[in-house]
């Protein structure tokens, strides 16, 4: 028996997933059967709107583009390929996906902390969502922006406090679409040095102590160094222990030799703690 002349049709790749605004292509291959020579009549049909095609024949295949508009709606399309030739037809599909175009549409601002101390710096980022409500894949740069309080790095987001108040607004651009967060500038963390009583007496020869505390004002949670000044001549002075935190006090015990010299004295107590210093002052009398 003997097979009539005939052809096949076959697209490699036989689906496409092209997004809005894109383009994709597949090649269009016939292939003769039995010593089919004939012609081939090829009609398309199915194609969405917004989706134009183009054709580049070349011998028995054809390159097949597909260039999709911003604008067609996605969706996946079967698109019917039907070679014709006398009483032979012979069909097949393309699965055509379309996926919806990304779009820039809003950007969100976030930092670390909800308020920042004057003087410090706080690393704001965006986040570039598409019309759904996606991160695009690729984020886009973005510009920087504030309404006062401080001032930003344009391309850093790096935000550096200046004045105390708020709340300020940070804002990221990019391509004509902005977002924005607040900011709270508050006051740097510092402290107080404290002295339980108003003064303290000594004789020559004796001993006396002074309790010290720590009071921790905006935030404060460290500890602080001790030294002393103004000490007249013959009276030492000692700290148990030399460092004070608001959860643990010191005390400063001075020492009069019986050479000390008699009178009333303001004697200087520092505390440090980094770049924060602050003082109290002791009234030290020393009697005979």
């Amino acid at each position: 028996m003997i097979s009539a002349p005939t052809f096949t049709i076959a697209l490699s790749p036989p689906s496409l997933n092209i997004n809005q605004g894109a383009s994709g292509s597949t090649t269009l291959t016939l292939t003769s059967v039995n010593g089919f020579s004939g012609g081939v009549n090829l009609t398309i049909s199915g194609i969405p709107n917004g989706v134009t095609p183009a054709l580049s024949a070349n011998g028995t295949s054809a390159k097949l583009t597909f260039n999709a508009a911003t604008t067609v709606a996605a969706g996946t399309y079967q698109i019917a390929f039907v070679g014709v030739s006398g009483s032979i037809t012979v069909a097949t599909n393309l699965t055509l996906t379309i996926a919806a175009h990304s779009i820039l549409t809003s950007i969100s601002v976030t930092r670390a902390s909800a308020s920042i101390a004057v003087g410090s710096t706080d690393k704001f980022t965006a986040t570039a969502d598409d019309q759904f409500g996606k991160p695009l894949s690729s984020q886009p740069a973005f510009t920087w922006s504030t309404s006062g309080g401080g001032s930003i790095g344009a391309s850093t987001g790096v935000w550096s406090a200046a004045t105390v108040g708020g709340p300020y607004t940070v804002a990221a651009s990019s391509g004509g679409v902005s977002g924005s967060s607040t900011v709270t500038v508050t006051p740097a963390p510092t402290f107080n040095i404290a002295a339980a009583t108003v003064s303290v007496t000594l004789k020559k020869g004796t001993t006396g102590t002074e309790a010290l505390s720590l009071v921790a004002q905006n935030g404060f949670n460290s500890s602080a160094s001790l030294t002393i000044s103004g000490l007249p001549k013959g009276v030492t002075a000692a700290f148990a222990p030399a460092s004070i935190s608001a959860a643990s006090g010191s005390k400063v015990t001075f020492t009069g030799t019986a050479t000390a010299t008699a009178g009333a004295y303001a004697v200087t107590i520092t505390g440090t703690s980094g770049s924060i210093s602050n003082t109290v002052t002791v009234p030290l009398t020393v009697t005979n």
